[in-house]
């Protein structure tokens, strides 16, 4: 994702909005599938996953310290993602301008964050 949003930050800076903004939309649509990946894996310490028909109930144990800020975190990146991500309809009456190169990496940046606070605490 960071070497996508290296080459969608030089469309922005050449001025090719349609292209940025298409490229932009990618990385939003990666960066919602990743954070669904890191909720089963990481948050959940993979007890459950998508398409997995049984439930690692002796992973059970590690779910103990999920705080509130880390679902909020959760909820706030994966609409943040939905809004900008292609397929997802747009309020026509908006008016928002889509993020910019700053905004879009702070987004994967703060998704890393949080899958290595996760794991750091989990793992000692």
């Amino acid at each position: 994702m960071k070497n996508h949003w290296q080459t969608t930050d030089k469309l922005f800076r050449t001025g090719d909005m349609d292209a940025y903004e298409m490229e932009a939309g990618k990385i939003y649509a990666d960066l919602r599938e990743t954070w669904e990946q890191a909720v089963a894996e990481v948050l959940l310490a993979d007890t459950v996953a998508p398409y997995r028909s049984d439930i690692q109930t002796r992973k059970v144990r590690f779910l103990h310290d999920i705080t509130r800020e880390e679902c909020d975190q959760v909820e706030a990146a994966m609409t943040e993602c939905s809004r900008w991500m292609p397929g997802h309809t747009k309020p026509l009456a908006d008016g928002t301008p889509f993020p910019d190169p700053a905004k879009l990496e702070n987004a994967i940046l703060e998704l890393e964050a949080w899958v290595k606070a996760i794991n750091s605490r989990r793992n000692g």
